[in-house]
């Protein structure tokens, strides 16, 4: 799966990861490893998109072949 990560998180990385992930935490493990401290980061500070759709709950399957996106949560008010 393609993962696309906005600033300020793409600068942990070198280039877009392509991980098999079952979920959106396993997928945020996995990047931890390559970059530890980085599913911390992501917990308080990502708003995660798969396929185009927000995905709030991280532990529901990810279909085949997905497409993620990770962004900083913009506040609202």
């Amino acid at each position: 799966m393609k993962i696309t990560l906005a600033d300020p998180f793409a600068a942990r990385f070198a280039g877009e990861p392509d991980l098999e992930a079952a979920s959106i935490f396993d997928a945020l493990r996995q990047l931890d490893a390559l970059s530890p401290g980085f599913a911390s980061e992501a917990e308080a500070r990502a708003a995660i998109a798969v396929n185009g759709v927000l995905i709030n709950d991280w532990i529901a399957p990810l279909p085949p072949g997905c497409a993620i996106l990770i962004v900083p949560r913009i506040a609202g008010g």
